[in-house]
């Protein structure tokens, strides 16, 4: 037996469903400061406004099963000013589980962090560390991480044996 299904963690980390016109909302995340969406893209600090840019979204996740997050950033000049930091955090603890530093970007990054989540919900938090701005500072767009536990018994479907829990084994 097989089962197709969906799953992606991140709810809208394409960010097709913001709106396109400059400073639409993001749904699915939580944003304070100079973040927004514009063309299926997040853009930090439009306008020469100030570097203060923060987004959220917190994940379900399996206690100890490894999962990795990918995503892609660019800056609109390549500058050591200019930086993006992801943090990934046990929203219990708030403990900070893994962290990737992007600046002096001078094309699109495709960035990769492992991590091990220590708790059932984890967040991803993008902070732009821009210390000046220069227009559009930074951007980020294709937040994934893939997880599928289909029957909720615990274990990945990569790894079980009946991952529908329909009594048939996977093909």
């Amino acid at each position: 037996d097989s089962v197709e299904m969906n799953c992606e963690a991140v709810k809208n980390g394409t960010f097709t469903q913001a709106n396109t016109a400059q400073g639409g909302p993001i749904i699915n995340w939580n944003v304070t400061g100079n973040a927004a969406a514009f063309f299926n893209v997040i853009y930090f600090n439009g306008d020469n406004t100030t570097p203060n840019g923060v987004m959220y979204q917190d994940i379900v996740t399996k206690i100890g099963f490894p999962l990795s997050i990918k995503y892609d950033v660019f800056a609109t000049t390549a500058s050591s000013n200019v930086g993006l930091r992801v943090d990934i955090i046990d929203v219990s603890t708030n403990t900070v589980l893994a962290s990737k530093v992007s600046t002096n970007l001078s094309a699109t990054v495709n960035e990769l962090i492992n991590f091990v989540p220590t708790g059932t919900s984890t967040r991803i938090r993008i902070t732009d560390i821009s210390t000046v701005t220069t227009s559009i500072d930074i951007a980020i767009d294709n937040i994934s991480i893939l997880y599928c536990d289909t029957d909720n018994d615990g274990i990945p479907n990569s790894l079980d044996l009946d991952s529908d829990n329909d009594g048939c084994f996977d093909a």
